[in-house]
This record gives C-alpha cells, sequence and structure tokens, in this order.
C-alpha cells in the first residue's frame, strides 16, 4: 500500500487548518490590541478631565465648608456628555482582552459610573443635615480616588499587555529567563 498520498493529504490539512487558526489568532490580538488602546485613551482622557477639573479638590472644599459652617449647598456636576462611549459600545468584547486587562477596565467604569450617579444628580444631597453630607461628600471623594487608581491600574496593565515587545520577543525573552535559571541550577 502507497502511504504517500494518505500522508501528504494529511499534512496538507493540517497545514491549511493550522495556516486558518494563525490567521484568527493574529485578528484576535488585532482587535484585542486595538480595543485596550481604545479603552486606554478613554480612562486617560476621564482622568485628565477630572484633574483639570480638580474635582477631589472641590469635594474636600466642600466637606470642609460643610464642617466650618454646618450648612451645605446643593453640589452636584451637571454632567451632559456620555462620557464612557467606547466602553458601552465594546463591553460586551471585553471577554478578548486578557483577564487582568478585563478586570481593572471594568472595575474602573463601574467606580466611575458610581461617582457620576451620585454627583449628577441634582437631589442627592437634599434632606440631608450636615453630618450626612460630609459623610456622603467623602465617600464619593473615595469613590473618585479609587477609579483614578484603578483606572491607572488599568492603563499600566494594558501597556504592559498590548504595547510592549511584539509576542514572539516576549517569548523569547521568557525562554532566555528559563535557559538562564536551568544553567544556574545546574552550576550548584
Amino acid at each position: 500500500m502507497n502511504w504517500i498520498p494518505l500522508i501528504s493529504a494529511i499534512v496538507g490539512g493540517v497545514i491549511a487548518i493550522g495556516g486558518n487558526l494563525t490567521i484568527e489568532w493574529f485578528r484576535h490580538r488585532r482587535r484585542a490590541k486595538s480595543l485596550a488602546l481604545a479603552l486606554r485613551g478613554e480612562i486617560n482622557a476621564i482622568i485628565e478631565v477630572v484633574e483639570i477639573r480638580r474635582y477631589a479638590e472641590l469635594l474636600s472644599e466642600g466637606i470642609g465648608i460643610v464642617v466650618a459652617t454646618k450648612k451645605h449647598q446643593l453640589w452636584h456636576l451637571p454632567a451632559k456628555s456620555r462620557y464612557f462611549i467606547i466602553y458601552e459600545e465594546n463591553a460586551s468584547d471585553l471577554g478578548i482582552l486578557s483577564s487582568d486587562v478585563t478586570e481593572h477596565i471594568a472595575r474602573t467604569y463601574a467606580l466611575a459610573k458610581s461617582f457620576l450617579d451620585d454627583v449628577t444628580n441634582p437631589n442627592w444631597l437634599s434632606n440631608k443635615g450636615p453630618d450626612e453630607v460630609v459623610h456622603a461628600l467623602e465617600e464619593a471623594k473615595q469613590v473618585l480616588l479609587l477609579a483614578i487608581e484603578s483606572g491607572q491600574r488599568a492603563i499600566s496593565e494594558i501597556e504592559a499587555t498590548y504595547m510592549g515587545p511584539p509576542w514572539w520577543r516576549r517569548m523569547w525573552i521568557r525562554l532566555e529567563k528559563g535557559l538562564q535559571t536551568i544553567r544556574q541550577r545546574s552550576s550548584w
């Protein structure tokens, strides 16, 4: 029996399937990187807006005024824009990103949304006494600072995962480190 045609067919099939899988892997990787970088840009922009508009400082000043006067004015942000467009439009695709990146992104947006839900509601401080207002402002500030910290972690994770050396270079670095470890252990 001549095995050459059968082996040729099997090898050809494996090459075709392997080629398709490789192409799909590269497409997936490119799409994940594109989404990650878009989210990185959006998170960066939100953090910059918070810093430029000094939201944390304004909350601290509001707390100081209420503590000093035992009176409060209604404090809210009249946000009219959708700040999370990229996240909202792509939330269902977050699964294509690495799990570490996804976790930080989801946490960042949940905290930011919670902050905005509170401070954009014109009635969020109404019917509250001075102590309750101080507590609400402190909570809002804490949520804002946690959102910023989480956003910075998300940005760092995105940069480490999607902006570092190409995959083949990372694999080469891992291989070199593994070989170095083996050499060190063998010299003991």
